[in-house]
Formats: C-alpha cells, structure tokens, sequence
C-alpha cells in the first residue's frame, strides 16, 4: 500500500502553468474552426495554440518572394481566419517562422537558399517582418515568436554538432530577432534548442538573444522504447538529470534569468507512420499526468500537447491513431476526445495561474507513485499517477479514497465532484468513493 498525503497548510509554490496544443494541416485547421473543436478548448481551458508555418502543410501564408525587395506577396485569408478565431476564443497564438526538418530548411515560396543551407539573414528577417507587421496591424494575441522549428536538424543533428552552421543559424535568427522587435518591441523571441546544454554554451558566448526559453519534449523518439523508459524521462527529461544533452529548466533559469519556459510540442512518443499507438492508452494518460504535475513544479509557462486533433489512419492494422488529444471524424460532431484529453481537462479546468501548490507526500512505492495537489477556488485538488500494482490510499484531513492497480486520476475535494478514469478496465476498477473525493 502507497499512502498520498495532502497538507493543505504548505503551500509549495505558486502555479505558472496553462495548457496549449499544436495545429498543422489543412484538416486540424478546418476541425478548430468547428463549433465542437471550440467548446473541447473551452472546457479544457485551452490558453495558447502553436500553429505552424510549414509549408505547404501548414499556415503559411506567403505565396511569392520578391528577391530584390526582400518581401513577399500574402494570402492572408487562412492565417486571418484562424487568428482572429483565437482572439475571439481568448487563446494566444504561438508562431514559429521558419522550418527546418530531417531534410534540413523547408523552402519558403520561391525564396532563394544560400550554399549555407538557409536562406539570407536578409530575405528572413524580411519574411518575419511582414508577418510580424501584418499580426500587429490586425490587432491578433501573438506574445511568442518561435524563430525556426527544430533549427537543432540545421546544426546539431543526431548531436553532432557545426560550428559554422551554428554560426550561420545565429546570423539568421539575430536578423529574424531584430525584424520581430522593429514592429513589435514587447513581443518574446526564442527557439526550440535552448534547453541544450551544447546549444547554450554557443549561444551565450556569441551574445545570442533568448526573451523565452522552449523545447520540444518527447519521451520517445522510436518503437523501442519501453513503457518504462518513456515514463521514466516524463519525469526526468527537462527537470531532473537526464544525460547530457539535455538540461534542466532551473539550470537554464540559472544561466538566462527567470524567462517564460515554454513545451512547445510534447507528448509521449514522437515516432509516426504510424504513431505509437500507446500515446492515446494507460501509457499515454500516466505521461500526462506526470508531465502535467511536473510542469506545475518547475514553474513551466506552457505545455504545449502536440496534436490538438487527428484522423486515425486505416491503412495500418491496427489503424495509427494519430497524434491527436481527440479522435477526428469528418462529420465534426462525431469527434471524441480521448482519455488523455480528459485527464488534461480534469487538470487545467480546475488549475489557475497563481493557485497555490500544497505539500504533497507518497510513502511506500515511490518510484511508481506520483501525485500533485493544489488549491483552486478554495476546493482541494489532486492528480495522482500509479506506476505500480499496488493500491494507493489518498489522505486528507481523514481517510479518503483507496483505488488500486496502474492508473491515472484526478480528484477534488466536496462539493466538486471529478469521474474517475478507469484506465486499466482489465485490471480492476477503482475503488472507494465513486465520483468525489470525500472530506472528512
């Protein structure tokens, strides 16, 4: 038996953590727009959304380069479309610009790319500038620039890392950095290498600039990792040591001042084509659990949940699921969040910036139980992560609730009452009180 224990008179901290998700083809776009999309976001408490400009699959609206102006010709409608739906929905907008993949740099229209392998710094920083003007011209919610997706593919691939391309990417992203703060001074510039170790030690000693700190937090990156190793770098990778080539987020804090740390793409397992089928079962629903509960303790700004929505694909046996927090039907009504959607709903639906984070103990199996509480709106809540088979009693001013075997769950304290999510069925059901955590 593994007993939880609330002190509800220790407060730890202070919560700085929202929830975000991604969007990047045509069909994600078109499944936002639905009225069923919108309501899953409300009832989630869906605060920023990531939407990339991959071309040709994602939102980018540039259509033709000018090699001589250094601009671009624009179809805004999609980008407006989407934008001013988020503003409406009182949701952020996160825009990386630029993409790099496996491939290396993704071509942007017509734009030329240099031997380097990238285009100018001049042609960049031209292209963030109409973008960046034409956000603010438009009056849309976009605090964060995210200059270039996955730039580490340019000059750090599979850790080995270039000197000279690194050099080149800090040409680019100072022009791009410098467009951004042209039109938009209070607006916040990063990339998604700054939670290396390697990438740091460059960027600093080049006077590079970093108004945010963000990563992209996979646990797995292949078909063989085990559900133990990705569980295991859930909990590790970012805020505790993991290896190397990665450090955590007080270590970069330490070196760069307390800035906003952003996930900006972030789930269980990266691999596609298919995905793992796992990222939506009991393994997927513990990674969210404890990623949620982790990123709550270390001060993460946002945890950006990569994908918002997806289509399963049946021309895999089984069918590859997808990335998606919801299951996307053609007929938007039919759509159905999956049991990580609602285990990241039951969280921030009832988490807001500022709550306060209570004292939270676990005896007897440590490494497979995990739990956080924290107080909102004067009620008690608590999310609880069973790595292990053995049942856990939760203790509150009282006995409270015992539910046994490998899960993951979330509780309030009366007269909230939160389901309990049974995601072992072939395991045993909770036990205890159903539907409330009962005060004593």
């Amino acid at each position: 038996m593994s007993v939880v224990t609330v002190d509800p008179n220790q407060i730890v901290s202070r919560n700085r953590t929202s929830l975000g998700s991604h969007l990047m083809f045509s069909t994600q776009r078109n499944f936002w727009r639905s009225s069923t999309s919108q309501a899953l976001a409300q009832q989630a408490a869906v605060r920023i959304m990531r939407i990339s400009d991959y071309p040709p699959a994602g939102i980018n609206p540039c259509t033709n380069w000018n090699n001589t102006t250094h601009h671009g010709t624009y179809d805004w409608a999609d980008f407006d479309a989407l934008l001013t739906l988020n503003k409406n929905l009182g949701i952020k907008t996160l825009l990386p610009l630029g993409f790099c993949g496996s491939s290396g740099w993704v071509q942007i229209a017509n734009m030329p790319v240099q031997a380097t392998g990238l285009p100018s710094p001049q042609d960049y920083a031209g292209y963030v500038y109409d973008i960046v003007q034409h956000v603010v011209s438009m009056g849309f919610d976009v605090p964060y620039y995210e200059l270039v997706n996955e730039a580490w593919f340019y000059f750090y691939p599979n850790w080995t890392w270039n000197e000279a391309k690194a050099l080149n990417f800090l040409a680019l992203y100072n022009a791009g950095y410098d467009a951004v703060k042209s039109v938009a001074s209070l607006a916040l510039c990063g990339t998604d290498s700054s939670l290396y170790p390697r990438f740091n030690t460059f960027w600093k000693a080049n006077n590079g600039r970093l108004d945010f700190l963000s990563t992209h937090k996979y646990d797995g990156w292949g078909r063989s990792y085990s559900d133990a190793q990705g569980l295991d770098s859930a909990e590790k990778k970012f805020f505790a040591y993991y290896d190397s080539n990665h450090m955590t987020v007080t270590e970069a804090r330490a070196i760069w001042g307390d800035l906003p740390v952003l996930f900006t793409e972030a789930n269980f397992n990266a691999v596609y084509a298919p995905t793992d089928p796992r990222l939506q079962g009991p393994v997927g629903q513990a990674w969210c659990g404890i990623v949620a509960m982790n990123c709550m303790r270390y001060g993460i700004n946002y945890l950006h949940y990569f994908d918002w929505t997806s289509k399963p694909d049946t021309s895999y046996t089984p069918a590859s699921l997808g990335f998606g927090l919801i299951k996307r039907d053609d007929n938007a009504p039919a759509s159905v969040p999956y049991e990580t959607y609602n285990i990241l709903r039951d969280i921030f639906s009832h988490l807001s910036l500022n709550d306060e984070l209570l004292a939270t103990t676990v005896t007897g199996n440590t490494a497979a139980v995990k739990a956080q509480a924290w107080r909102h709106n004067g009620i008690i809540y608590c999310v609880i992560v069973n790595r292990g088979s053995d049942p856990v009693s939760v203790t509150y001013e009282g006995q409270l609730i015992n539910f046994s075997t490998y899960g993951t769950v979330v509780v309030g304290s009366e007269p909230v009452s939160l389901p309990f999510h049974d995601n072992f069925a072939n395991l045993g059901n909770w036990s205890g009180i159903s539907g409330t955590w009962k005060v004593k």
